[in-house]
């Protein structure tokens, strides 16, 4: 079954380049979106980790942060109330 949709990709020296590598490898864009597509639904997430230059910016370390702790929860720290966190926050400041 085929749909006819249409993706807009305002970077043209990107799609160009991207282009130029795939041809080189005898695949196509088209193929690839859908190859990225159906792993983003096998992986029920976006299926590998970008390289963002983190640099000293809290928010871009915020946002990996929230996302490692979407992939690994067990990697963290839990607590079952509030007043447990604010006890365990404070005995490391004191």
């Amino acid at each position: 079954m085929y749909i006819k949709t249409s993706i807009t990709l305002s970077d043209k020296d990107t799609v160009d380049k991207a282009r130029k590598i795939l041809e080189s490898k005898s695949l196509n864009l088209e193929d690839c979106v859908l190859a990225f597509l159906e792993q983003v639904i096998a992986d029920n997430n976006f299926p590998f980790d970008l390289n963002i230059p983190i640099g000293n910016d809290p928010t871009v370390e915020g946002m990996i942060e929230s996302v490692n702790l979407a992939r690994h929860p067990e990697e963290y720290k839990t607590y079952n109330s509030y007043n447990e966190m604010v006890e365990d926050i404070l005995k490391d400041e004191w």
